[in-house]
């Protein structure tokens, strides 16, 4: 059998009274990707099969591979290119968006709204712990307590990017000024900039997983396809550690004005980023600060924080999906106390919130979560319950 077949047929994996599945001169067809899809929204499959389909589905997917029909999948559009189309997530949550009873759309009403107070006393919060953290590194003057100040200071430094994410979606304020602050004071110091990431994230949301989307066109190929080798995941996680992934993730941050679906409604003046990066260079050299920032602030942005990036955006989507819904390529994760305490990540675990209502601030998602419990909409089954769990999901564990 080669990847030249025609008309090939394969038996469903949820059994024989289920539609095949076809293979036309080597590639899958739309009817392949129904049949997956329809394995998520559990529409056939009986319980026993349901159960199962995880691994049936996978199993598929390594004999279509084995054959050459499955690796690459290209499709008729233009596009980006699947390494290897993954089978749909299950949805945690029973209805969809349409069918939210209408007293829970009520209360939902009442938090959208920007969240000025949660957004600075979390920005306060962060810069207290990162101060803090450096000061007592250098009091300590021990490796041990420099190592964790760097770990520290790179998680808030992720936290400080999600908070920048927040007023891309002016959940903080719609004022002018807001947006200045976050530009000054979280998205240059990351080395980034507010009006470029609104580009790309707003698309995101507007062109969701089709080719208008940055992120689902950027997050191709082997390593953003799961299930992995435990072997060639970590070592893609080590790249990130060392820092040589640094320059395609400031490159993904920003997209022209031209080529984006959204504007950024935000146009700082051009001398203000170098205006910013000069202060900063006088500053440091004539505080005799060099030392500081480049150990404590530009070591863990090149190296932990890559990694904190990475990380978070496999635990947001999974990319190797054909038009797939919010639901069925959203994990959704409850994260355990401690997990919040070593990895905070401002609730971005209730992603698929997030994606329905967007005006939402992060700051209220679990709010939100708890509506959708106590009205039975939560299916416990395919909640994900901590990182672990979830990372199970994404490595192929030897029986």
């Amino acid at each position: 059998m080669t990847a030249h077949t025609d008309n090939l047929l394969r038996p469903s994996p949820c059994g024989a009274n289920s539609p095949p599945i076809m293979v036309v001169n080597g590639w899958l067809t739309g009817l392949e990707l129904a049949v997956f899809k329809r394995l998520a929204r559990q529409e056939f499959c009986s319980d026993t099969h349901r159960r199962q389909y995880r691994s049936k589905g996978e199993a598929l997917c390594q004999d279509l591979r084995h054959h050459d029909i499955l690796n690459p999948v290209a499709e008729e559009r233009q596009g980006p290119v699947l390494y290897e189309v993954g089978v749909p997530l299950i949805s945690p949550i029973t209805v969809a968006r349409s069918e939210v009873p209408p007293d829970i759309k009520g209360r939902l009403q009442l938090f959208m709204r920007p969240a000025a107070g949660a957004f600075l006393l979390q920005w306060a919060i962060t810069w207290v712990v990162i101060v803090g953290s450096i000061w007592c590194a250098e009091y300590l003057h021990r490796p041990w307590a420099t190592l964790l100040a760097i770990f520290i200071v790179a998680a808030r430094q992720n936290l400080l990017a999600l908070l920048m994410h927040e007023q891309t979606h002016w959940l903080a304020s719609r004022s002018k000024w807001a947006e200045y602050f976050c530009e000054l004071l979280i998205a240059y110091p990351l080395l980034v900039t507010l009006e470029g990431y609104r580009r790309v994230h707003l698309s995101h949301h507007s062109g969701y997983f089709t080719d208008n989307d940055p992120d689902y066109v950027r997050k191709q190929g082997r390593v953003w396809t799961f299930p992995q080798q435990p072997a060639y995941f970590f070592s893609e996680l080590l790249r990130d550690l060392c820092g040589l992934s640094v320059w395609k993730t400031l490159k993904s941050k920003a997209v022209s004005e031209s080529t984006s679906l959204v504007k950024a409604g935000f146009y700082p003046p051009r001398w203000l980023r170098p205006a910013f990066f000069a202060a900063l260079i006088l500053g440091l050299t004539l505080t005799h600060m060099w030392k500081i920032y480049l150990i404590y602030w530009l070591l863990p942005l090149l190296t932990i924080m890559q990694l904190f990036i990475k990380w978070g955006a496999i635990s947001e989507h999974k990319y190797n999906l054909v038009h797939p819904s919010v639901e069925e390529s959203s994990p959704l994760i409850e994260l355990r106390w401690w997990e919040r305490l070593l990895f905070p990540n401002l609730n971005f675990t209730l992603h698929i919130y997030h994606h329905w209502y967007p005006t939402i601030p992060a700051s209220r998602l679990p709010e939100v979560h708890k509506l959708f419990r106590k009205a039975g909409l939560v299916d416990d089954r395919y909640v994900f319950h901590g990182y672990g769990a979830y990372l199970r999901s994404l490595v192929i564990l030897k029986p």
